[in-house]
């Protein structure tokens, strides 16, 4: 046996302009390219949080993210500076703050961020540390969708909801138009915790897929029925998957950080976008 030698590159650009007092648009052209090892296949956790399940060798360009975020301030005279960085424009913000988007983005780019464990490229790149294992989050095969969510902001606490399109097959690159059959619903609660005098967060995400997906038991019974091997595939039809994730990050020191995840999903469904 020869041994393998696959590559990844990825290239993001990230673009921002301010439109108005509380309005900004944003675009992040990508070039990604390359595969995994064994095709991502025969490792549950995979090393490489930037290799995507369904690869193309050659590098390609395409729109990762395209939004518009709105901010609305909820009162008081309270503020928080925010400096310059990926997809955020430095500048002052209301501290009690409602934040919608509206566009094309990653729903990890909202959702379950924790501060030690989120960004494979500059932190934690196995597919079972950077994000939660069982949350079959809308996405992709790049892992970005289109959709809206909305973030209420408190001092002390947060909280989230998103509604976005999903797949049109398990892990494709086109999405389901059927929107009435086809969508996600997340939706977490962010809280604060002070622990050795030094800020922490606890995170409990939820979340509703409805999606074409295939039924583990249903197919287990026709193939023991017909002798044949389970093909899920065969059962697929517009049903649900529900889950949660549980969440905590804790500051130790300006240098450490401990965080820890729990994921869990009803199990019935198919895989359809990320596992």
């Amino acid at each position: 046996n020869s041994p393998e030698g696959p590559f990844s590159v990825t290239t993001t650009l990230f673009i921002g302009r301010r439109l108005w007092e509380g309005g900004e648009l944003y675009l992040n052209p990508e070039m990604s390219g390359g595969e995994g090892f064994s095709s991502t296949m025969g490792v549950a956790g995979f090393p490489n949080g930037e290799v995507y399940r369904v690869g193309d060798p050659k590098p390609r360009l395409a729109i990762a993210r395209v939004f518009l975020r709105e901010r609305f301030s909820l009162g008081g005279s309270e503020t928080e500076s925010i400096s310059s960085d990926q997809n955020q424009i430095a500048g002052s913000v209301p501290a009690r703050r409602l934040t919608f988007t509206l566009g094309r983005f990653g729903l990890t780019d909202i959702f379950d961020t924790l501060a030690f464990a989120t960004e494979p490229r500059t932190q934690f790149m196995n597919w079972s540390v950077w994000g939660a294992g069982a949350w079959d989050y809308a996405a992709d095969t790049r892992g970005y969708t289109w959709g809206l969510a909305a973030q209420l902001e408190e001092p002390e606490w947060a909280f989230n909801f998103a509604a976005v399109m999903v797949s049109s097959m398990a892990n494709g690159p086109d999405f389901d138009t059927h929107l009435s059959e086809a969508y996600s619903l997340n939706a977490e609660f962010i809280k604060s915790i002070h622990w050795i005098q030094r800020r922490g967060k606890i995170h409990v995400v939820v979340f509703l897929n409805h999606a074409n997906m295939g039924d583990y038991r249903m197919a287990i019974t026709e193939a023991n029925a017909t002798g044949k091997p389970p093909d899920v595939t065969q059962t697929r039809s517009y049903s649900s998957k529900a889950g949660l994730v549980f969440g905590v990050e804790q500051s130790v020191s300006e240098s450490v950080g401990l965080f820890g995840r729990i994921s869990w999903n009803d199990g019935k469904k198919e895989s359809w976008m990320f596992t």
